[in-house]
């Protein structure tokens, strides 16, 4: 039997969607900052961050990010980078800000507006990156996202075959082709260096008809989180980490909306820091 691998908890700036600024229903006066996002991991006791395409970084100074990564290395807090729409110049910055942060994973959306490449161009995107991520110690990691099936990240991961390639199993988001968490893990649990978890509910449309999916705190939906984590800890090939996201809906108020949205991380982190996986 292969030796289980490891994985740890991390936040992401989608664990707080409404309070990182970016969301168009409701927006605060003074967003989520990356050094804040930092420092509530460590309130929470998680020791790992992924900052996402909401949260971008790379219109900060070299100054404000050299700022965020002594921070973070202050606080014993690893850093994830992410970044959306995969050109070849925008995969080649990300990679470079990636390792002017100290980044070990570079957590990479393949789509972005008017940009849906096919296959061959994504491998060939890829393929050219690769050498650069050596030379950065930095891990690419493609997550399943919407336009493309789980078998076809696969493929990707197959074609490419580099230990610095891999991809974001992400828990939920393959709802939308209407794949089962089980069809995920058959096709990318092998592949998996970074997990994102979200739960959700199934319930009926604020008009009654017709079902609606929404979000709900880690333990409280219909995700198997706890048979999820332990498959890919028998399946993938090397250690992965675990990043707590959020599909919550915005509640009547603003302020309603951030408590709401920070009772759900704390509730979420407490359930899964129990977990036998991400105990310890």
């Amino acid at each position: 039997m292969a030796e289980k691998k490891n994985t740890w908890l991390g936040l992401s700036s989608y664990t707080y969607p409404f309070l990182s600024g970016v969301n168009p229903k409701q927006r605060p006066a003074s967003p989520l900052t990356p050094v804040q996002l930092i420092d509530r991991a460590v309130e929470l006791g998680v020791h790992c961050v992924q900052f996402s395409d909401n949260m971008p970084l790379e219109g900060l100074t070299d100054s404000e990010l050299d700022a965020i990564r002594d921070h973070a290395a202050a606080q014993g807090v690893l850093l994830e980078n992410g970044m959306r729409c995969m050109t070849p110049e925008r995969l080649e910055r990300y990679i470079r800000l990636s390792e002017r942060m100290c980044v070990r994973l570079l957590r990479i959306i393949i789509d972005g507006p008017g940009y849906e490449p096919d296959r061959d161009t994504i491998l060939r995107t890829i393929r050219a990156a690769l050498p650069l991520a050596e030379q950065c110690g930095v891990t690419l990691a493609v997550e399943n996202h919407d336009r493309l099936l789980a078998r076809e990240y696969a493929e990707l991961a197959a074609l490419t075959d580099h230990p610095l390639f891999g991809l974001v199993v992400d828990s939920t988001n393959s709802l939308s082709t209407e794949e089962t968490m089980d069809e995920v893990l058959r096709w990318m649990a092998p592949y998996c260096v970074c997990c994102h978890i979200k739960d959700y509910v199934i319930k009926r449309s604020n008009s009654g008809v017709g079902l609606a999916i929404v979000g709900a705190p880690a333990g409280q939906g219909r995700q198997r989180i706890p048979e999820l984590l332990e498959r890919l800890r028998c399946e993938a090939r090397q250690d992965f980490s675990t990043i707590l996201e959020s599909w919550m809906e915005c509640c009547p108020t603003m302020e309603e909306t951030l408590a709401q949205e920070d009772r759900w991380a704390r509730e979420s982190v407490a359930y899964l820091q129990v977990l036998p996986a991400l105990r310890g």
